[in-house]
């Protein structure tokens, strides 16, 4: 499209632009929609728990707790932080999140424990993301977020060791580097599709580039406007334009399809996964005898 625009080829430049803007406008457009629906969904379903701070009672959103904070917790409630308790009444909460166990653990303010105990066998504390089942309690936020128990379970996601210094310093900023390109090129991408039409674009934007090279040689290194433009035009012959635009129609056609039957796609890229499923199980809850399941889609 810039080599179009360059030479002064208007027409086959705002062609190419079309083509390009209609195939972000429908990504965009449909992305975009499925956020705003999600993000009214989050609002209705936002977090808040019983908050005592600097005497003064409040409601608030789990994520404003801080350490310091007096919490007061319920049936119900979602533990928000790693919490010290100094008052529970007959106690339970689920740790299943934490250390897998499916069984509420009853918890004990007045409880002692050695500064070696395991943190899941800590009865005086409850711990982030869990629930409360049963009782009531009060306590002391003092951690937070990746302070916490659960949080401390969070690695690494590239899976590389920590080099302190200044080596270390260049080594995090070239991986950075790295793992931007591929994910600029499209190799990070989540879903198998994404990927292969990354590695095919760049193939055959390579090839493109090697024939519009080679007619530009053929003509003795012409830079004429007619070389130019037959040059442009083999190397847009070589990639398939129209394969990008005809996906994200497929997928937005089919988004639209789903918004008919309830379901809201919150991104493009759902639909394709969606598109691969060839069975869903299905377990009825007579059947689970309250065991704890998790169906993910």
């Amino acid at each position: 499209m810039a080599a179009s625009f360059y030479i002064k080829a208007i027409a086959e430049g705002s062609v190419l632009t079309a083509v390009i803007g209609s195939n972000i406008v429908v990504g965009f457009w449909m992305e975009f929609s499925g956020q705003k629906q999600m993000q009214s969904l989050k609002s209705l379903g936002t977090k808040t728990i019983s908050v005592v701070r600097d005497g003064e009672a409040k409601i608030m959103e789990t994520i404003y707790v801080v350490p310091g904070d007096l919490v007061e917790l319920k049936v119900g409630d979602c533990v928000p932080a790693d919490v010290r308790l100094i008052e529970a009444f007959n106690l339970e909460t689920k740790e299943m999140n934490m250390t897998g166990e499916s069984e509420p653990v009853h918890k004990d303010a007045r409880a002692v424990c050695a500064e070696a105990t395991e943190a899941c066998s800590r009865r005086n504390i409850a711990f982030h993301s869990t629930t409360v089942e049963k009782g009531r309690a009060r306590g002391i936020v003092f951690a937070t977020g990746k302070n916490t128990e659960v949080g401390k379970y969070i690695l690494d996601k590239t899976g590389r060791p920590f080099v302190p210094g200044w080596r270390g310093s260049i080594v995090r900023f070239l991986s950075r580097a790295w793992d931007l390109m591929l994910k600029f090129f499209g190799f990070r991408a989540e879903t198998p599709l994404h990927v292969k039409l990354s590695i095919l674009s760049l193939a055959l934007f390579v090839v493109a580039v090697v024939f519009m090279m080679a007619v530009v040689a053929v003509n003795h290194g012409s830079t004429d406007k007619e070389v130019l433009i037959y040059a442009i035009s083999t190397g847009i012959s070589m990639i398939p334009i129209a394969l990008l635009v005809v996906l994200s129609i497929t997928m937005a056609k089919g988004a639209h399809a789903m918004k008919k039957q309830n379901v809201i796609v919150r991104s493009l890229r759902s639909i394709e996964s969606l598109g691969g499923v060839t069975g869903i199980l299905s377990l009825s809850s007579s059947n689970l005898q309250n065991t704890p399941t998790r169906l993910i889609l």
